[in-house]
C-alpha cells in the first residue's frame, strides 16, 4: 500500500513533466493567447501519437492529455515555434521517464517477441513473475519478456492466455504432467534491426521559422518613402519655372534689364530651385548607391552575426532529428560545418538580392550530411530495408525545406520590393530634375546683365543643395541610432543599424561632394573673371 501511495505522487509529480513541467520549466513567457495556437497544435498532434521503446509501442493517457491541453489553453501560454520544438525534442527524449512514471501506456509490440521452448517449469518456480496479460504486458512482477502462452501458475494450473493470434499451440490445457501441450508451434526470427524513419516523418511536425521574420516584416511596413510628395514638389517646381519664364518674356527682361527688383527676386526664386533640385538628385544618388546594390547587403552580413546564427540553428535543428533517430551529433560535424554554411547562405542571399526569387541551394550541406549518415549506419550494420531508404529520403527533403527556410533573407522580399519603387520613381524623376536645374541655370544668366553672376548664383545653389543633403542624412543617422525599435533574431537588429548608418553616410559624402561640386563651380568663374 505504501509503494502504491509513493508511485501515485511520483505519477502525479512527473505528469507534470511530461509535457507540461517542461513547458513551465523552460518557457515561462508571459502572453496572452487564450487558444491554443498553430505552434501549440504540434506539441497536441504529438502527445496524441504513438511512442516506441524496446520494441514496445506506448500512448500517453487520456488524463494527461487533458491535463496538458488545459494548460496550452490557458490565457498566459503562447508558444513559439522555437519553444514548441524543443518541448517536442524533450517529450521524444524522456520516454522511458514515461514508461516508468506511469503516464505512458502500453497499446502494442513493433514485432511479435521472440518464442522459446514449450517446456514450462515445474509448479512453483515460476510464480506471479512469469505471467503475462493478453495483450502482451507484463504484470507487475518485471518477468522477463518471451514466456510463452499457455504457461503454468504458481499454483500449476495453465493460465490458457495467448499473446496474438495463432501464436497458441493448443487448447489451453495442461498435459497431465502439468507441462504445455507438445503441439509444434511456428517459430519466428526476430526482427532485424532497422531505424524507422517513416515513424519519426509522422511524429515530428513540420517546423516553422516564420518568427525570424515576423519584426522585419512589421518594420518595413511602417517605412513608407514618400515618392508622391517628392512628384508634388518636382511638379510645383516645373511650373514655377514656367511662370518666370513667361514673365520674363512678356516683360522683356532678357532683352532690356529693367524692373531690377523683379529680375532680382526671380534670380533668388531660381537659385533656391536650383538647391532643392539638386538635394534631390543628390539623395537619388544616394539611395541608390547605399540602399539597392547588392554589396550594400552582401558587405554587412559578416558583421551580423548571421552567419553564426543561421551555423547554431542549422546544427540545434538537425541535432533534434538525430536525438530521435538515436544518432549522435557528431554524424553531422563534417556536413554542417561553419564554412559550408556561409557559403550555402550567401548564395542564398545572393539569388534573393539579385533575381528576387526564392532558391535556396541546400545540396552543400544534405548531400554530405545523408552520405554520412548511410556510412553511421553501416558502422552499426543497420539493416536498410526499403522502408527504411524510403524514410531516409523523407528525412532528407524535409532537412531540406527546413534548411531552405532558414537561409532565406528576411529582408530580401522587401529589398526587392522597394528597390522595385525606387527605381521607377528615379529613372523618370532624375532626368527631370537635372533639366529643371539646368533651365534654371539658363533663365538665372539670362536674368543677369553680369553672365558671370548668374553662373555664380547657380554655383551657390548648388552648394546650399549638398548641405540640405548632408543634414537630412545627418539627421536620419541620429534617428536611427535612437529610434530603431527591437527585431528579434539579433543579427536582423543588427543588420538594420549597420544597414541605416551605411545609407546614411553615404548621403552625408554625397551631400559634401554637391558642395564642393558648388565651391569648384565659384572658383571656375573666379578665375576666369579674374582673367578678363
Amino acid at each position: 500500500m505504501k509503494n502504491r501511495t509513493r508511485t501515485a505522487k511520483r505519477c502525479s509529480l512527473l505528469s507534470l513533466l511530461f509535457p507540461t513541467f517542461l513547458m513551465v520549466t523552460f518557457f515561462c513567457t508571459p502572453a496572452y493567447a487564450g487558444s491554443i495556437n498553430g505552434n501549440e497544435q504540434s506539441i497536441v498532434s504529438v502527445i496524441n501519437g504513438q511512442f516506441e521503446q524496446d520494441g514496445v509501442i506506448y500512448k500517453v493517457r487520456q488524463e494527461y492529455i487533458n491535463s496538458a491541453m488545459g494548460y496550452l489553453q490557458q490565457d498566459d501560454v503562447d508558444l513559439t515555434a522555437e519553444q514548441a520544438q524543443s518541448v517536442i525534442s524533450e517529450i521524444y527524449s524522456n520516454v522511458q521517464t514515461g514508461v516508468d512514471s506511469g503516464y505512458l501506456e502500453q497499446i502494442g509490440q513493433t514485432a511479435p517477441p521472440e518464442t522459446a521452448p514449450a517446456e514450462s517449469p515445474k509448479g512453483g518456480e515460476t510464480g506471479n513473475n512469469g505471467s503475462k496479460n493478453p495483450d502482451g504486458q507484463e504484470t507487475d512482477g518485471n518477468a522477463e519478456a518471451g514466456n510463452q502462452p499457455g504457461e503454468s501458475t504458481e499454483s500449476g494450473e495453465s493460465t490458457g492466455e495467448t499473446v496474438g493470434d495463432g501464436q497458441n499451440g493448443g487448447d489451453g490445457t495442461d498435459n497431465p504432467d502439468g507441462s504445455d501441450s507438445e503441439e509444434p508451434q511456428e517459430v519466428i526470427p526476430p526482427t532485424p534491426e532497422v531505424i524507422s524513419i517513416l515513424e519519426l516523418v509522422d511524429k515530428a511536425p513540420p517546423q516553422s521559422y516564420e518568427y525570424l521574420s515576423k519584426d522585419t516584416d512589421a518594420l518595413m511596413a511602417r517605412i513608407h518613402i514618400p515618392y508622391q510628395i517628392l512628384w508634388y514638389i518636382i511638379i510645383i517646381l516645373a511650373v514655377v519655372i514656367a511662370i518666370i519664364t513667361a514673365i520674363s518674356f512678356l516683360k522683356k527682361l532678357f532683352v532690356h534689364h529693367h524692373n531690377r527688383k523683379l529680375r532680382k527676386l526671380f534670380r533668388f526664386i531660381l537659385a533656391a530651385e536650383i538647391g532643392v533640385l539638386s538635394a534631390i538628385c543628390f539623395s537619388a544618388v544616394s539611395v541608390w548607391i547605399g540602399a539597392f546594390q547588392d554589396s550594400a547587403v552582401l558587405n554587412k552580413l559578416a558583421d551580423t552575426g548571421y552567419y553564426r546564427t543561421i551555423f547554431e540553428e542549422l546544427r540545434r535543428d538537425t541535432s533534434i532529428s538525430f536525438a530521435l533517430l538515436d544518432i549522435p551529433d557528431n554524424v553531422m560535424d563534417g556536413a554542417i560545418t561553419y564554412e559550408r554554411v556561409v557559403l550555402a547562405a550567401r548564395q542564398q542571399v545572393e539569388s534573393d538580392l539579385s533575381q528576387g526569387v526564392y532558391q535556396a541551394d541546400t545540396s552543400v550541406l544534405t548531400d554530405q550530411l545523408e552520405a554520412d549518415i548511410r556510412s553511421y549506419l553501416e558502422d552499426r550494420s543497420v539493416t536498410m530495408t526499403e522502408q527504411a531508404q524510403t524514410g531516409l529520403d523523407e528525412l532528407m527533403n524535409r532537412l531540406d525545406q527546413k534548411y531552405s527556410s532558414l537561409l532565406k533573407w528576411p529582408f530580401a522580399a522587401w529589398w526587392i520590393e522597394m528597390k522595385t519603387e525606387f527605381f521607377a520613381f528615379a529613372k523618370i524623376a532624375l532626368p527631370l530634375s537635372l533639366l529643371l536645374v539646368i533651365l534654371s541655370q539658363a533663365l538665372i544668366i539670362g536674368l543677369n546683365h553680369y553672365k558671370h553672376r548668374g553662373v555664380i548664383l547657380g554655383g551657390k545653389g548648388l552648394m546650399g543643395g549638398g548641405l540640405i543633403t548632408a543634414a537630412a542624412f545627418g539627421a536620419g543617422m541620429v534617428i536611427v541610432g535612437q529610434n530603431l525599435p527591437k527585431v528579434t533574431p539579433d543579427y536582423m537588429e543588427l543588420f538594420f543599424k549597420i544597414y541605416g548608418n551605411g545609407l546614411c553616410r553615404t548621403g552625408m559624402i554625397t551631400g559634401v561632394i554637391g558642395v564642393l561640386l558648388g565651391v569648384i563651380v565659384l572658383v571656375a568663374v573666379h578665375t576666369w573673371k579674374d582673367s578678363k
